[in-house]
């Protein structure tokens, strides 16, 4: 891939993640089964994250998240993390306008693995 898109945004609330391992299981008779990794990466991180900003600010994450169509991969650093990570957005990109006049956003995120 060409160079990738840099998300800069930090998420002001609701930051979670979760790693479930990629694992093959292979099952004999009488109950016995044998576990081994699914490929090289078996731990990729998912990430929901949720922004509350002004509609300005809003409409350009919005818009960066669009641009990317759910395929296109691109940097993020996470919360108190010092590297950045590969990710793309995986399921819905959720906007809703607040009482208060800003705009919240929710996300996800999904590392991936490829060659860069």
């Amino acid at each position: 891939m060409a160079d990738l898109a840099i998300f800069t945004w930090q998420p002001d609330y609701g930051a979670s993640s979760s790693v479930t391992p990629n694992v093959l299981t292979a099952a004999y008779g009488d109950g016995y089964s044998q576990d081994t990794p699914a490929g090289l990466n078996t731990l990729p991180q998912v990430w929901t994250l949720v922004f509350n900003r002004w509609p300005d600010e809003a409409d350009e994450i919005h818009w960066f998240l669009i641009q990317q169509a759910g395929f296109q991969r691109f940097w993020w650093t996470p919360p108190r993390r010092s590297k950045a990570i590969k990710v793309k957005t995986t399921g819905e990109i959720k906007s809703a306008e607040t009482d208060a006049g800003q705009v919240t956003i929710s996300v996800t995120f999904t590392q991936v693995f490829d060659p860069d």
